[in-house]
């Protein structure tokens, strides 16, 4: 172009190409004043660049149709009901501004790759587009009135772009929209939209190192099977953090902190997997909700205001390996809530700190082993309405252990060799202490043929005033019996959660205990066209001192990645750690040599 181009043109665009193979330079000119029609119309044709021009006016700044492998560099397109709507495959849209118009891009198409634009300031949405095996990265969206990128379709990747403010008194609006499968999502960053930050329907899709960061609603959310959330920073969200309703996915390795409400849901799941994560500061930790096999392992969840762990009407969770400690409600915060919730394994934990009780138990059938409970304020264990629940093998250091009410529980197991919560040589009944060294593990008598167990049961009906029963089995027969030799010091870790610099905290107690997870088979490989997800096994040991308990995760905890990054045009490949089936295998290892009851 030599010139500036105003003023509408009878045949519904201003210029038109029909031709392949046709360059367009705009050298800086514009083309202005068309109230109806198209800037620029290309039809029915294959390999056309455009480049380097501005279009203000128009009912759309570029309509293509039926064409393919068009590129269009560095275009501002103001004022437009529609910036670009384009109808075909292997196009690129890259370095172009749309601002002050309605639309910023809609397109239907393969292949297409959509990068480095600014799409700013429009009444409706950013980008909305129906794509398969497309990239979409690096864009600047921000400040629209409607969601900030909307698609629909399988293997594409969305990545480095940047979703900020784009939210609309009347609507909810969306930073990411997303609905299809095998997509990779990754280092996006989504910041004060109107409604999610994220919101992802569609199954085995990688949500890989994004932010969502101060969003009107969750920071996540994700509906589907087979997900996979790693290395995201969510926080400051004004409800859920991370909200996951489906089966058999994984959120691992996160930082999820300073949320309004949750910090992690599982919601009407199977056999999904929430390990590694720093879940700390916000009003509650992780909840599962009439789920079925939900593992949460390794994570740090700390100083959150309610609970740290609530299981609601589940069955079959796995609650292990987890630093449960500080919750600090004035109105009293619990560490781990059973609710309805049947045949869960809670191993392993370390649960302090909290404001009010350590366990909180109303359910049948659970399995409370090998977890370290002390400093809570009210209560370490608190067990109402429940039968046939297997509390062994813990160490309860609070000024008042426990209060039953209405229940049946089984405090101890017949004898047997291994390391027990103490350190000792022999598993049985539980470790009753008190933070002043009077507790009875702390002052009874030896059993003549072992030593580690105490020579008389813990009536837990009568003894000390620190213990509260209202009916119910209140007896521990064979009760731990601590080292005279060395005095028994649990101490809340120093680890604190967590800020907005996404590094995630490690967990430390004080009771050796190694946990690897150990992949054999399930590495995800996702590019921008393919997601692999293979199975991996979850393997465990514990090594136990004489002194102390310790919880420390072998698995690195990684550094999550800062807001933005850049990615090139070509595949992306990113290998990480997925568990997907996982649950049922391990209830069955720990079932598998139930002990027999004393």
């Amino acid at each position: 172009m030599e010139t500036n181009i105003s003023g509408d043109q009878s045949s519904g665009y201003c210029i038109g190409v029909f031709a392949d193979n046709v360059v367009l330079k705009g050298d800086g000119h514009s083309i202005s004043n068309g109230a109806v029609g198209a800037g620029i119309y290309i039809k029915s044709a294959r390999d056309v660049t455009v480049e380097n021009v501005s279009i203000v006016g128009y009912q759309d700044g570029f309509f293509i149709v039926s064409s393919s492998d068009n590129i269009i560099d560095n275009v501002v397109i103001n004022s437009s009901s529609y910036g670009f709507l384009i109808d075909g495959n292997s196009f690129v849209v890259t370095g172009n501004r749309i601002a002050f118009g309605r639309n910023g891009l809609s397109a239907w198409g393969n292949n297409d790759v959509i990068d480095n634009n600014v799409i700013s300031s429009n009444t409706g949405f950013g980008i909305g587009i129906r794509s398969n095996d497309s990239e979409i990265f690096d864009n600047f969206i921000a400040n629209n009135s409607y969601t900030g990128i909307s698609l629909e379709g399988n293997y594409n990747n969305v990545s480095g772009n940047t979703l900020f403010n784009n939210t609309c008194i009347s609507l909810s609006v969306d930073g990411i929209d997303i609905i299809g499968n095998y997509n990779v999502i990754v280092n996006n960053n989504a910041s004060g939209n109107g409604n999610y930050g994220f919101d992802v329907y569609g199954k085995d899709n990688a949500i890989l190192e994004n932010v969502a960061f101060n969003n009107t609603n969750d920071g996540f959310y994700v509906t589907g099977n087979y997900n996979n959330l790693t290395g995201n920073y969510v926080a400051y969200n004004r409800l859920t953090g991370v909200h996951l309703h489906g089966n058999r996915s994984a959120v691992v390795y996160n930082v999820v902190v300073h949320n309004t409400q949750n910090g992690i849901v599982i919601y009407y799941g199977s056999n999904d997997m929430v390990s590694g994560n720093n879940v700390s500061d916000n009003a509650a930790g992780v909840v599962s909700e009439n789920s079925h096999g939900t593992a949460i392992t390794d994570n740090a969840i700390i100083h959150n205001e309610v609970y740290g762990v609530w299981l609601y009407a589940d069955n079959y969770d796995i609650v292990a390996y987890n630093n449960i400690t500080d919750g600090w409600s004035v109105m009293g915060a619990m560490g781990v809530i059973l609710e309805h919730s049947n045949r869960a394994d809670i191993v392993s934990n370390k649960i302090g700190g909290n404001s009010e009780d350590g366990i909180y138990l109303y359910g049948n059938y659970n399995n409370i082993t090998g977890n370290s409970v002390y400093d809570n304020t009210r209560y370490g264990i608190y067990v109402i309405f429940s039968s046939d629940d297997l509390v062994y093998n813990n160490a309860f250091n609070n000024t008042m252990n426990v209060r039953i009410i209405s229940s049946e529980v089984n405090w101890s197991v017949n004898l047997k060799s291994g390391m027990n919560v103490l350190g000792g040589n022999v598993i049985a009944g539980n470790a009753w202490l008190s933070p002043n060294g009077t507790g009875f593990s702390q002052t009874c008598q030896p059993m003549a043929q072992e030593p580690d167990v105490c020579n008389t049961p813990y009536e837990i009906i009568s003894n000390e005033s620190r213990v509260y029963h209202v009916g119910g089995n209140g007896t521990d027969y064979l009760p731990l019996r601590y080292p005279q030799e060395v005095p028994y010091t649990p101490s809340v870790s120093t680890t604190s959660a967590v800020s907005s610099t996404s590094t995630v905290t490690t967990m430390s107690t004080s009771t050796t205990a190694t946990r690897s997870l150990t992949t054999t088979s399930t590495t995800a490989t996702m590019t921008s066209t393919s997601v692999t997800t293979r199975q991996t096994s979850l393997t465990s040991t514990k090594t136990t001192t004489s002194t102390s308990i310790h919880i420390s995760s072998t698995t690195p905890v990684s550094k999550v990645t800062s807001p933005r990054q850049s990615f090139g045009s070509t595949a992306i490949v990113v290998s990480v750690v997925v568990v997907v089936v996982f649950a049922a295998a391990i209830a069955m290892l720990l079932r598998r040599r139930q002990p027999q009851l004393a």
